[in-house]
Parts: C-alpha cells; sequence; structure tokens
C-alpha cells in the first residue's frame, strides 16, 4: 500500500513473496485487487487449521475470541444462568477441531471431505492433522504469554522501518501470531504456526 500523503509504502511477507513469484500477479492482486475465481484449497486450509490451532491455545490459557476479537474467559455466563462448568466439558483439542470446521464455514470453502480424495488438503485430513500436531507437541515447553485481564498476546502488529526510496519510507508490516513463554530459557518468543511444505525465508 502507497501512502502519497505521508510518503510511506507499506508491504508485507505475502506481498514480497508474491512479487518475487510473478510480478504481474502481484500488480493484478495486490494493486488491482482481482481475485482467482478458482478455489484455493491450500490457503482455506492453511487459514482454517490456523483458526483451529489458535483456538487450541487460547482454550490452554482459559478462553476464547469472539468473531470481534474479544477475549472472554470459560467462566463467564455461556446462556442465561448456565456457567461453563455446568456444561459438557470440551477439551482443548476439540475446541481447535470445532474452530477449523467454523472457519472453513466462514470462508465457504470447497474443501474435499473425504481421506481418500486426490487432493491432499480435505476435512478429514484437516481434522487428523490437528490431533497429529496436538500429540507432536504435547510436551512442548511453551506457555501462554498473558496480559492484565488474562488474555494471550495474540495478532500483535509490528511495523518495521527498511529504508528510504525516491523519498518515500519503506515499511515493513505484519502481524505476529502468538507471544509464548519459553520455560526452558524463561524468555519470551515468537509463535508462528505454519502449513506450508515450503521453507520460509
Amino acid at each position: 500500500m502507497i501512502d502519497e500523503e505521508h510518503k510511506t509504502i507499506y508491504f508485507d511477507h505475502s506481498t514480497m513473496a508474491l512479487f518475487q513469484a510473478c510480478k504481474e500477479k502481484c500488480r493484478l492482486g495486490g494493486v488491482r485487487g482481482y481475485r482467482p475465481l478458482t478455489p484455493r484449497f491450500a490457503l482455506d486450509f492453511g487459514h482454517a487449521f490456523h483458526a483451529a490451532i489458535a483456538a487450541y491455545y487460547d482454550a490452554l490459557a482459559g478462553g476464547y475470541h469472539d468473531s470481534t476479537g474479544n477475549w472472554l474467559p470459560f467462566n463467564r455466563k455461556v446462556a442465561e444462568n448456565i456457567e461453563v462448568n455446568e456444561c459438557i466439558e470440551v477439551s482443548p483439542t476439540q475446541h481447535a477441531q470445532a474452530a477449523f470446521l467454523r472457519d472453513l464455514g466462514h470462508t465457504d470453502a470447497k474443501l474435499p471431505v473425504t481421506l481418500e480424495s486426490e487432493d491432499r488438503r480435505s476435512i478429514e485430513r484437516g481434522l487428523a492433522l490437528i490431533d497429529a500436531y496436538i500429540y507432536r507437541w504435547r510436551n512442548e515447553p511453551y506457555d501462554n504469554l498473558l496480559d492484565a485481564q488474562g488474555a494471550p498476546y495474540t495478532e500483535l502488529g509490528f511495523k518495521y522501518y527498511l529504508t528510504s526510496f525516491e523519498g518515500y519510507d519503506i515499511i515493513y508490516v505484519g502481524f505476529i501470531d502468538r507471544l509464548m513463554w519459553n520455560r526452558a530459557t524463561a524468555r519470551p518468543v515468537v509463535f508462528e504456526p505454519k502449513t506450508t511444505p515450503q521453507a520460509l525465508s
């Protein structure tokens, strides 16, 4: 995005990766706003998996983010005169799987349903991958970092000045998925779950 008033050019990782892959595709998508008509299974799957892992770690922190991004602890009333602890117990894994399915519904994704589908990304594979991810990292040395209200630090925006070019400041922007506390090093760490099979630059 170019801010002519303040002579600033903002760009993020997605824009940079698209530009490196194909300058014309970056121009059509980033500048002209065109979107492909064919379904993009990889993006829909990755977005839903990201939502699932976020819901898992939110559940470990004792709550969830509602559709407007507000943090709600589980001990709040979810219905009139009904406390969460009086309801059926729901595990963090079940919260993650529900978030995966909910996100696919919100984005109107058209993923195949079964494991036997020719595409590597299907609903059944997504649910199985969530189980596998949680099992694989069950003993990880990370805890949620919580703010004063008990909410985890998630989707933290940042901007970083890189250089100036022909009178414009070039600013790299983005979001950090989550900050966690590493018990082994006693330091905060940036936590970024990914589903891409490609190495990240």
